[in-house]
């Protein structure tokens, strides 16, 4: 199973994007599509390792945001921001374009780890019915 790392959560207009940022975003889609479908919601993503010299695309921008798009879905989160993709120059892209690919996953990550913790506690994720706990 593919490790969850911390994402990146502050971008700011003068950070650059990089190597690293593109595979802990890869990784991140990978590992949660691996958390949730061994948690009973089925997630396809379709990833990608990337290597020094590759270019980051308009295409690349959309197959993350699609994955986004089916993490949020697998999970029943409609509250997850999803980016718009400017189809300009894909060399001057912005924050605003990659911080909800950190931040969207994120979101749905920690709310797999509540509910994983909860279940632990009770032994059953249960919303919104009444129980009685012995």
């Amino acid at each position: 199973m593919t490790d969850y790392q911390q994402p990146k959560l502050n971008w700011q207009a003068s950070d650059f994007f990089e190597l690293a940022d593109a595979n802990r975003i890869d990784g991140n889609m990978q590992a949660l599509a691996e958390q949730l479908t061994a948690a009973g919601y089925p997630v396809t993503v379709n990833g990608k390792t990337w290597q020094a010299g590759q270019s980051f695309t308009v295409a690349d921008l959309n197959r993350l945001k699609t994955n986004l798009a089916s993490l949020a879905a697998g999970f029943y989160s409609d509250s997850v921001p999803l980016p718009t993709i400017s189809q300009e120059n894909i060399q001057y892209f912005s924050v605003a374009e990659i911080q909800p690919l950190e931040s969207g996953p994120y979101a749905i990550y920690t709310n797999l780890q509540n509910m994983i913790a909860a279940y632990w506690l009770c032994g059953a994720c249960i919303c919104g019915e009444e129980v009685n706990i012995p």
